[in-house]
């Protein structure tokens, strides 16, 4: 069942992506889609050579769940977290570096993380209280 969709709009430039345990659909075929417990999209302005660079991103949300684009660090803003390959730059520094090599930053649009199983509500079970209530009846 499909619970959520979005959308990035990327008029000029390219969309990142990853799947977290990502393994072909069929077991012969190393070229079909993938599925995994967490996929995640980067939408950004840039180059087509900063491709690597964008799945490392898209990896790096994975991981760190950012809660926005841009903000206070405090805020679990994606843009002030520590890069997840390079620990010593933020993300926005290893975009900032990317421009070094000889072509524009790329500047990130937008992204989307999705988990398998997230927004469901699940139902809170006491299993000590549900046996003592079994154990309990006559």
């Amino acid at each position: 069942m499909l619970r959520r969709a979005a959308s990035l709009h990327v008029p000029d430039g390219l969309v990142g992506a990853y799947v977290h345990g990502a393994a072909p659909t069929a077991p012969t075929s190393s070229d079909g889609p993938a599925v995994g417990r967490i996929a995640v999209l980067v939408g950004a302005d840039a180059d087509p050579s900063k491709a690597p660079l964008l799945r490392q991103i898209a990896q790096h949300i994975a991981g760190f769940r950012p809660t926005a684009l841009d903000g206070a660090p405090e805020s679990g803003a994606l843009l002030e977290q520590p890069f997840l390959f390079n620990d010593t730059f933020t993300v926005r520094a290893a975009l900032a570096a990317a421009a070094i090599e000889g072509t524009r930053q790329p500047r990130l649009l937008a992204f989307e993380r999705y988990e398998v199983g997230e927004g469901i509500e699940r139902q809170a079970i006491d299993f000590a209280a549900e046996v003592n209530a079994q154990l309990q009846r006559p």
